[in-house]
Protein backbone atom coordinates (compact mmCIF):
# COMPACT_ATOMS: atom_id res chain seq x y z
CA UNK A 1 0.00 0.00 0.00
CA UNK A 2 1.47 3.02 -1.20
CA UNK A 3 0.65 7.26 0.05
CA UNK A 4 1.06 10.02 -0.68
CA UNK A 5 2.85 13.00 1.54
CA UNK A 6 5.01 16.28 1.46
CA UNK A 7 8.01 16.02 3.39
CA UNK A 8 8.27 19.71 3.86
CA UNK A 9 4.52 20.75 4.41
CA UNK A 10 5.63 23.86 6.13
CA UNK A 11 6.49 25.17 3.15
CA UNK A 12 2.74 25.48 2.18
CA UNK A 13 2.54 28.53 4.39
CA UNK A 14 4.54 30.35 1.33
CA UNK A 15 1.31 30.49 -0.13
CA UNK A 16 0.64 33.15 1.47
CA UNK A 17 3.08 35.36 0.99
CA UNK A 18 1.49 37.27 -2.21
CA UNK A 19 -1.31 38.18 0.04
CA UNK A 20 1.40 39.93 2.37
CA UNK A 21 3.10 41.53 -0.08
CA UNK A 22 -0.01 42.83 -1.77
CA UNK A 23 -2.06 43.68 1.84
CA UNK A 24 1.22 45.15 3.78
CA UNK A 25 3.43 46.98 0.07
CA UNK A 26 0.99 49.66 -1.27
CA UNK A 27 -0.42 48.83 -5.21
CA UNK A 28 0.46 50.88 -6.86
CA UNK A 29 2.78 52.93 -5.37
CA UNK A 30 1.80 56.77 -4.27
CA UNK A 31 2.26 59.07 -7.19
CA UNK A 32 4.77 61.53 -6.37
CA UNK A 33 4.56 65.19 -8.13
CA UNK A 34 6.50 64.96 -11.68
CA UNK A 35 6.83 68.81 -11.49
CA UNK A 36 7.06 70.14 -7.28
CA UNK A 37 7.76 73.67 -8.46
CA UNK A 38 3.66 73.71 -9.15
CA UNK A 39 2.71 72.36 -5.79
CA UNK A 40 -0.09 73.91 -4.54
CA UNK A 41 -1.21 75.29 -7.39
CA UNK A 42 -4.84 74.17 -9.20
CA UNK A 43 -6.12 75.06 -12.68
CA UNK A 44 -9.13 75.99 -12.51
CA UNK A 45 -11.37 75.37 -16.20
CA UNK A 46 -13.81 78.22 -16.87
CA UNK A 47 -16.56 77.14 -19.18
CA UNK A 48 -20.16 78.19 -19.48
CA UNK A 49 -22.09 74.96 -19.97
CA UNK A 50 -20.06 72.97 -17.42
CA UNK A 51 -22.31 70.08 -16.49
CA UNK A 52 -22.97 69.32 -20.41
CA UNK A 53 -19.46 68.76 -20.79
CA UNK A 54 -18.75 66.50 -17.92
CA UNK A 55 -21.70 64.51 -19.35
CA UNK A 56 -20.12 64.64 -22.57
CA UNK A 57 -17.11 63.08 -21.81
CA UNK A 58 -18.38 60.91 -19.06
CA UNK A 59 -17.87 57.51 -19.84
CA UNK A 60 -18.33 54.07 -18.17
CA UNK A 61 -14.94 52.20 -17.16
CA UNK A 62 -13.96 49.64 -19.25
CA UNK A 63 -13.52 45.85 -17.60
CA UNK A 64 -10.35 44.43 -17.12
CA UNK A 65 -9.63 42.82 -20.45
CA UNK A 66 -8.82 39.16 -20.86
CA UNK A 67 -5.02 38.79 -21.16
CA UNK A 68 -4.37 40.33 -17.67
CA UNK A 69 -6.76 38.20 -16.18
CA UNK A 70 -5.26 35.46 -17.81
CA UNK A 71 -1.68 36.84 -16.72
CA UNK A 72 -3.16 36.79 -13.13
CA UNK A 73 -4.20 33.87 -13.53
CA UNK A 74 -1.01 32.25 -14.87
CA UNK A 75 0.87 33.89 -12.01
CA UNK A 76 -1.37 32.51 -9.58
CA UNK A 77 -0.85 28.84 -11.32
CA UNK A 78 2.77 29.23 -11.42
CA UNK A 79 2.71 30.31 -7.61
CA UNK A 80 1.38 27.33 -6.67
CA UNK A 81 3.39 24.95 -8.69
CA UNK A 82 6.52 26.33 -6.87
CA UNK A 83 5.13 25.81 -3.97
CA UNK A 84 4.26 22.73 -3.91
CA UNK A 85 7.22 21.55 -5.68
CA UNK A 86 9.36 23.04 -2.47
CA UNK A 87 7.09 20.94 -0.16
CA UNK A 88 8.77 18.01 -1.75
CA UNK A 89 5.59 15.71 -2.83
CA UNK A 90 6.53 12.10 -2.57
CA UNK A 91 4.84 8.81 -3.06
CA UNK A 92 6.03 6.04 -0.11
CA UNK A 93 5.95 3.05 -0.40
CA UNK A 94 5.77 -0.21 2.39
CA UNK A 95 9.17 -1.53 2.18
CA UNK A 96 9.47 -5.07 1.11
CA UNK A 97 12.62 -7.02 0.87
CA UNK A 98 13.36 -9.00 -2.14
CA UNK A 99 15.35 -12.54 -1.37
CA UNK A 100 16.77 -14.00 -4.36
CA UNK A 101 19.14 -17.07 -5.10
CA UNK A 102 22.54 -15.71 -6.38
CA UNK A 103 26.23 -16.06 -6.42
CA UNK A 104 28.31 -13.49 -5.37
CA UNK A 105 31.10 -12.98 -7.85
CA UNK A 106 34.21 -11.15 -8.15
CA UNK A 107 35.93 -10.15 -11.02
CA UNK A 108 40.21 -9.61 -10.33
CA UNK A 109 42.53 -8.74 -13.49
CA UNK A 110 45.94 -8.84 -13.70
CA UNK A 111 48.03 -5.95 -15.27
CA UNK A 112 51.14 -5.93 -13.25
CA UNK A 113 52.73 -7.50 -17.19
CA UNK A 114 51.97 -4.22 -19.38
CA UNK A 115 54.79 -4.38 -22.01
CA UNK A 116 55.61 -0.54 -22.72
Amino acid sequence: MSRFEFYWPWMGLLLLLPLLVRYYWPFPPPKEEERPELKGRHTVLLHPALVQLQEAFHADRPGTPLATRVYGLLLALLWLGLVVALMRPQWLEVHTQLKTEGYDLMLKSDRSHVVL
